[in-house]
């Protein structure tokens, strides 16, 4: 479904997993799936594949401000969004600890 300039809506709601499309006020086309989405500030954090990298993904933060057309692909008829995926919380805690001993080390040279 089209939609008009975001600036104007003041209501719209994007459901975490729906799959949109928009030109940016720079005429950039950006395509992907919602992730989140701020009404208050009229925020989109939308993910899309890498076209460098097969196997990492893009996400952008697009000010609706900024928006000139969307276009709502695929809704996602979940009003519940999609489980978020794994995280390996010692290998972060392990890269925190890292980089704390490094900047410990920088500090104390």
């Amino acid at each position: 479904r089209l939609m008009p300039r975001m600036a104007d809506i003041t209501e719209e709601v994007f459901r975490v997993g729906s799959i949109i499309s928009c030109q940016l006020c720079t005429n950039v086309m950006v395509e992907g799936e919602v992730v989140a989405w701020d009404q208050n500030s009229k925020v989109l954090i939308v993910k899309s594949e890498s076209k460098n990298r097969p196997n990492l993904s893009n996400v952008q933060i697009i000010n609706l401000e900024f928006v000139r057309n969307m276009q709502i692909k695929r809704e996602n008829p979940n009003h519940t969004p999609p489980p978020t995926s794994s995280l390996n919380v010692q290998r972060l805690k392990d890269r925190a600890d890292e980089e704390i001993r490094k900047k410990q080390q920088w500090v104390s040279a």
